[in-house]
């Protein structure tokens, strides 16, 4: 089921479902709401494949950060908010990241952030597991391989390490324009 949050100055309330974690302060919910205000955030769309434990649909969910899209200047995007319960103090070293892997056109195209959230690029497509279990030739395959191998060492040459990619599934997306 697919919820709308408009995203206003002082619509702390709305959030709360996304970030009802351990952790959640009043102080919290209303600095995030202030970030996505700030950002120009008009809308948070509540839909996607996983449920948080509020019985909200979002795109996804980290141990740092749900993923939600939201809608800023008429168009749609991903959306990560950093949990309440996460460890770390901030997004800002994954923004640091993100815009490195950008240098050379690798990632989600990084739109807009804060300390808290970051506006993403929404990358339609499919995991790579479920991509590989779907019927392909020879050659899409070899392509779609070739492309993550190109990736990989891209980043591996401006020293990026992307510790996440160890857990292929959910960080490789393959889209129509591979």
């Amino acid at each position: 089921m697919k919820r709308v949050i408009n995203i206003c100055r002082n619509c702390e309330k709305e959030i709360e479902y996304i970030l009802n974690f351990t952790g959640l302060t009043n102080e919290y919910l209303k600095e995030v709401n202030y970030q996505l205000w700030s950002l120009g955030i008009e809308k948070i769309i509540l839909e996607g494949k996983i449920q948080l434990h509020t019985g909200v649909y979002v795109l996804g969910k980290g141990q740092n950060s749900i993923v939600v899209k939201c809608v800023l200047f008429g168009n749609e995007y991903a959306c990560k908010i950093k949990r309440p319960d996460s460890p770390r103090e901030d997004l800002l070293h994954e923004v640091y990241a993100l815009k490195i892997a950008n240098s050379v056109n690798i990632g989600p195209k990084l739109i807009a952030y804060t300390r808290y959230v970051e506006v993403l690029e929404l990358i339609n497509g499919v995991e790579i597991e479920k991509w590989i279990e779907s019927e392909h030739t020879s050659n899409e395959l070899l392509n779609i391989l070739e492309q993550i191998f190109e990736q990989t060492y891209k980043l591996d040459k401006i020293g990026l390490v992307h510790q996440e990619l160890s857990r292929a599934h959910e960080h490789l997306i393959i889209t129509n324009d591979l």
